[in-house]
């Protein structure tokens, strides 16, 4: 939770302890109690029916897309490992054309030395073998 949320929860009066939906003596609610309050709340506000989940899967595509490492995702929603937070991967700033760029060092060399990018090659190894033979598969 942010500070700026806690501070206007607080305003409310609202934070009777560690959890945001609770009930007036700070317990939580019950499955049932916290579908009913979701629901009701869409009702009165004329949205459609979500699901928590729903809520669960939009705040981790929003932090991807406000650039927050996928590890930090992961650990916030409880991810055992990081290939399930994978899937929000492609929703980074910029869906890894950055990366992309760096293809551009390279690329075709124009007459003056630099790349279409504007940048000086990387020099390429005199022969396309590796320094060191690979095994054969045999």
């Amino acid at each position: 939770m942010t500070a700026a949320l806690e501070r206007a929860l607080r305003q409310i009066k609202h934070l009777r302890g560690e959890r945001v939906f609770c009930n007036m003596d700070g317990t939580p609610l019950t499955l049932d109690q916290l579908h009913e309050r979701l629901w009701g709340a869409q009702r009165r506000a004329g949205l459609r029916r979500i699901r928590w989940h729903d809520l669960r899967h939009t705040f981790a595509s929003q932090a991807a897309m406000a650039g927050v490492p996928l590890p930090q995702i992961q650990q916030w929603l409880g991810h055992s490992t990081v290939t399930m937070t994978m899937r929000y991967a492609h929703l980074a700033p910029g869906g890894g054309a950055e990366w992309i760029k760096a293809l551009d060092v390279v690329g075709p060399v124009h007459g003056n030395g630099t790349t279409p990018a504007g940048r000086v090659p990387i020099p390429r190894a005199a022969s396309s073998r590796c320094a060191r033979p690979c095994e054969s598969a045999a």
